[in-house]
This record gives C-alpha cells, sequence and structure tokens, in this order.
C-alpha cells in the first residue's frame, strides 16, 4: 500500500530544512517516526544473508572490505550488544538494486565472501558494515583472528565459545527497522539522508572519497535545476551537515577534484578508483587537505594527466607512498611532464586494448589488475621504490609485461610493446628459483590415477612418521605413526591410549601443524662441571688478566717505558741491560698446550 499523500508532504516538509543543512540527524528521525506510524517503518528479525546493501549507502560507496575485517575484529574484542546496533533497512524495489550488490561483493575479490543476490529481501542503510561482519562468519570466509579462525577461516564453533550473543545474531540474525518499498519510489530523498545519519554518527565517520562521491552527486543535481554554475557554498551547504572538522579543511579540495577529475556528469574516473580504494584500503586512511590541493591544481597545457592524478590518490591510500612533493613534481616541474605524458598514455592504451576485446574492466580481476599496474607505472615515473615490485629501465618495459599478465589471465589483448621486453634482473631470476627438496619422493599411481604410496605424499609435505603434529583449533597434540594405502593416518594422540584416524587432507591443509615438543627435564647430580673455575672460556680470560698485570708491573717498574715503533730510531749505544722493551698489546690469544 502506497504512503498516503499527506504523510508524504509532512515529511517532505520534515526533512525540507535538514536538506539545506539545518537540524539534519533531529529531522531524519522526526520523519522516521512518521513514517512509522503509518505503517511504513516497522522491526523484523532477518538472517545476514537475506540482507544486502542500499546502491546509496555511504554515496554510492556501499561498504569497504577492509573496514568490514577491523570491525570484526573490534567487535570480537569489545563483545557483541545486540542493543548498540543500529540497523536500518528498506525493502527491495528493483533488479538494479540487486546487480549492485553483486557487483559490490565480487569487486572485492572474496574479501566479502559470495553473494547470492536472489536471496536479498532488504537493503541496509545503518548497519551495512555490521551486517557484513555477520555474513564473513556465516560463510567463514578468510580471516587471521585467533580467538573465532581456524586454520585461517573463521569459525562459527570457535565464535560460540567467545561470544554466545555474536554467535546468536550471525545464525538467527538480529532485529531490524525496515523502511517500505514505496519510501523509495515516494520519498527517494530520504534515502540518501537516513544513510548520511548513520555515518555521521559513527567513530569511522566518512571516508574521503565517499564525500567526492557526494560532492559530484549534488553538484549534477543542483546543475539540473539551477544550470551549470552551482557554488561551492550551495553545495558545501547540501553536503557538510556530520562531517568532521579535519575533513571540512578538505572539503573544498575535494569539490575542486570532484569537477575536473572524476570524469564528468558520470564519474566513471572516480567510481574505478573508489571501487579499488574500497577494497584495499581503510576509510580511517585521509590524504589531507595539501594534498586533494595538489591533486586538484591545473597543469599548463590541454592535458590534464587525469589517470595519472588516479594512480596518485590510488598509491597515496593503499601504498601510502604518495608524497606533496611527488604531486607538485608530477603536476608542475616541466622536466617530468614528458614522463608523466608517457605513463598516462600507456594508462589509457590499456584500457583501449581491454575495450577492443569487450572485456568488463568492471569484473575484479580487471579493476585489481589494472589499478596494480596503475601503481607501479606511477612508481617508475616518479622514481618511487615498491617493496618487491620489479625495477625497470623504460615504462614500455612495464607496459609489455602487463600486456603479458592480461594475456595468462584469459584476456588476448594486443601487444603494442611486444619489442620492448627488458630482460628479467639476474638477482631477481635466482631469487625466484626454487631449491631442490630432498624429501620428494616418486609417487607411484594407479590405473584409476590414485597415488599408491601415501606416506610418499606426507613426507613430501614434510611430515614423516613419527613426527609431533598439533591441532590448531584446539591445540590437541599427537605423533604420527602411520599411514593407511586409503590415504588415512594414524595419530597418538598424547593422553589417549587409543590412535586416531583421520583424513590426510586435514594435516596437507594446515589443520595440524608439525612441531617440536619441550625437551624434558634432565636430573643432574652435581653442578660441579658447571662451576665458573672449571669453565674452559673463563680460565682463558683470567691467563689473559694475570699476564696483562704482569706487564702493568714490569711497565711501573722501569719508570720510562716506550712503545716499540718504527718511527724511533736510535742514535746511540745503549748500556748493557738498560734497554726494557715492554709489550703493549691487548691482543694475546690463548692456545692450549702443546701448540
Amino acid at each position: 500500500m502506497a504512503i498516503p499523500e499527506d504523510v508524504v508532504q509532512k515529511v517532505k516538509a520534515i526533512i525540507s530544512e535538514a536538506e539545506e543543512g539545518e537540524r539534519f540527524v533531529k529531522s531524519v528521525h522526526a520523519a522516521l517516526k512518521e513514517l512509522e506510524a503509518s505503517g511504513h517503518l516497522y522491526k523484523l528479525q532477518i538472517h545476514n544473508r537475506h540482507v544486502g546493501c542500499h546502491p546509496q549507502n555511504r554515496d554510492g560507496s556501499g561498504v569497504n572490505g577492509v573496514d568490514v575485517h577491523q570491525l570484526l575484529d573490534d567487535i570480537v574484542t569489545a563483545g557483541f550488544v545486540p542493543e548498540r546496533v543500529s540497523a536500518i533497512a528498506v525493502e527491495v524495489s528493483d533488479n538494479a538494486e540487486l546487480v549492485f550488490n553483486q557487483t559490490l561483493v565480487s569487486q572485492h575479490g572474496g574479501q566479502l565472501g559470495s553473494m547470492d543476490a536472489s536471496q536479498l529481501k532488504v537493503l541496509s542503510l545503518a548497519g551495512s558494515h555490521t551486517n557484513f561482519v555477520m555474513r564473513l562468519f556465516d560463510q567463514e570466509v578468510a580471516h587471521e583472528n585467533e580467538k573465532v579462525s581456524a586454520n585461517g577461516k573463521l569459525s562459527k564453533e570457535m565464535l560460540s565459545r567467545h561470544d554466545m550473543a555474536f554467535h546468536e545474531a550471525v545464525v538467527h540474525g538480529y532485529q531490524w527497522r525496515v523502511l517500505s518499498k514505496h519510501v523509495t519510489q515516494q520519498l527517494p530523498e530520504l534515502l540518501t539522508m537516513v544513510q548520511r545519519t548513520g555515518n555521521a554518527t559513527l567513530a569511522r565517520g566518512e571516508h574521503e572519497l565517499q564525500l567526492l562521491r557526494r560532492l559530484h552527486g549534488i553538484w549534477v543535481s543542483q546543475s539540473q535545476t539551477v544550470g551549470l554554475h552551482v557554488s561551492y557554498e550551495k553545495v558545501k551547504r547540501i553536503a557538510s551537515p556530520g562531517i568532521s572538522s579535519p575533513l571540512m579543511k578538505t572539503l573544498p579540495h575535494l569539490f575542486t577534484f570532484a569537477l575536473k577529475a572524476s570524469g564528468g556528469i558520470t564519474p566513471w574516473l572516480l567510481q574505478e578508483t573508489e571501487a579499488f580504494v574500497r577494497a584495499h584500503a581503510s576509510s580511517t586512511k585521509t590524504l589531507g587537505a595539501e594534498l586533494w590541493q595538489a591533486l586538484g591544481q591545473d597543469v599548463k597545457g590541454q592535458m590534464q594527466f587525469l589517470r595519472f592524478r588516479h594512480g596518485m590518490v590510488k598509491m597515496a591510500y593503499v601504498k601510502d607512498k604518495i608524497t606533496l612533493a611527488d604531486i607538485k613534481k608530477a603536476l608542475q616541474n616541466k622536466d617530468f611532464k614528458d614522463k608523466v605524458s608517457t605513463a598516462e598514455t600507456i594508462m589509457n592504451k590499456w584500457r583501449s586494448l581491454l575495450n577492443e576485446i569487450g572485456a568488463d574492466k568492471n569484473k575484479s580481476n580487471l579493476l585489481f589488475a589494472c589499478s596494480m599496474a596503475d601503481m607501479a607505472l606511477t612508481a617508475h615515473t616518479l622514481d618511487i621504490k615498491l617493496p618487491g615490485e620489479r625495477q625497470y629501465d623504460k615504462p614500455e618495459g612495464l607496459a609489455h609485461d602487463f600486456c603479458l599478465c592480461l594475456r595468462g589471465m584469459g584476456y588476448a589483448v594486443a601487444d603494442p610493446w611486444a619489442d620492448c621486453e627488458e630482460p628479467e634482473p639476474a638477482s631477481s631470476s635466482q631469487g625466484s628459483a626454487q631449491p631442490f627438496d630432498p624429501k620428494l619422493l616418486m609417487r607411484e599411481v594407479n590405473d584409476a590415477g590414485q597415488v599408491t604410496n601415501q606416506a610418499s605424499v606426507l613426507s613430501s609435505a614434510g611430515y614423516e612418521i613419527g613426527c609431533h603434529v598439533k591441532r590448531k583449533v584446539d591445540g590437541t597434540e599427537g605423533i604420527i605413526e602411520s599411514v593407511e594405502t586409503n590415504g588415512m593416518v594414524r595419530i597418538k594422540v598424547e593422553g589417549d591410549s587409543r590412535l586416531a584416524k583421520l583424513k590426510m587432507s586435514a594435516i596437507l591443509n594446515g589443520e595440524w601443524v608439525k612441531f617440536t615438543p619441550s625437551a624434558e627435564p634432565v636430573v643432574m647430580e652435581t653442578l660441579a662441571q658447571h662451576f665458573m673455575a672449571r669453565q674452559e672460556p673463563w680460565k682463558s680470560q683470567l691467563a689473559i688478566a694475570k699476564l696483562t698485570m704482569a706487564l702493568d708491573a714490569l711497565a711501573k717498574k722501569n719508570d720510562q717505558v716506550l712503545r716499540p715503533q718504527k718511527a724511533i730510531m736510535v742514535t746511540t749505544k745503549f748500556a748493557k741491560n738498560k734497554l726494557v722493551l715492554v709489550p703493549l698489546t691487548t691482543a694475546i690469544k690463548p692456545k692450549t698446550h702443546g701448540h
């Protein structure tokens, strides 16, 4: 049932002032109360698999994968309190919202688990990161937190031992406040305001790229009504509620960058950069006003090096390697103009090659590959050394290698730089060589393709019969007794008289790890052998000390002592027993008798 027109008008009146930046949070809460009274906001307990992220969440950014994993650790440390979760969602209204969620998860390359968009019933406006934390646990994705992980993956079983309330929310869902889909149709402006209210009260706050998206979106929206000359003050007044003071200083420079370097009315350049950064950098990472001011300055001439600017933005967020001096060098130093121009041309050519074969550049693997290549080329151009990255003599050599990488990923792109291949550095080649493993044995395989000598598989992985192993999930210790022909491993578990059986894959997958048990204590009848007087190093040191004292006594007895050296020449003869030479050295080397 649609929202009654009188309620719609009442809500619009409430939020009209908030749109101009006045009493923002209070107005949104008042609007939600009106919708709740009319039955278009209700409470419902929902499982995480049925909750997605609304396309307007965080101004179109959705969720940040790095932040989700950090939030997971924060909740594990502090404890889960359901009453502290502010979860607001809206019913799914069209298929485009489902596509957005499918793309959002796929762009994170497994960092956010997997997504079956057909199961989504509601889309979050507040509480999105918390819900994705629940999804990570529900799917038991890769995460390194020993309190709630086993074998490098999240474990619901371990979570139940650590925090039962958290476990219950993961397994059975938790309570959401849900807006009807009619709000999307009749009050779309309210959705953006609801998600901003949630961000305004979060400790993590808003990311700079999220603000870039918002500033761009506000300018586009306003330009449709007031023309192409929308003042910064107008945009600032709409965008500023809830923004922290440091970000307010950055806001004018973000506005400049949004208009100059987003890509136009459709901010395709910004969308690509934001999608990559969102998956690989925390939203708490900021560049600051100075860097954004430098990034937004014009370059003399027609070419403005937009791709290269975004390459620097990616490096600054993900690699933490760009400084103010680097940006000024790239955009203002005329000696670097040709280098930057070459890099810009190569970056654009990579995308052109992918377009020629119809590749979807928004796919997570291509988005990641192109962005990593952008950063490598940016670093090469600015003479920045990235740890672990190969160093090239010329940018064309790097461009050629990236084409080889694309081909290795299954994209049959042309290679305009095929004749620019650079030989592999000798040190890099030697370092990448795999050492010969003396434990590697010939594996006998039967007609069915099964290894008949299963013990050789285990031995090649470094697990010999008789070695000590420990189960990572609970610390259970044991000794490998034997390997059966069917691949089952027999382990003598400490404190148990029986032999346990487990699949070899449990060991090969790292669920059991090899370890060296602590040595048993040794009972000693006497400590005499450890007395200082019987230690050979002490005897040698004592002998050197006695010899040094004897030399000192000899020098004092003969008060006129000279250090023997070639520079002193004798001009007269000395009487017998009148010349005494005392060795002056600390280089005394004790030797055993007979040497």
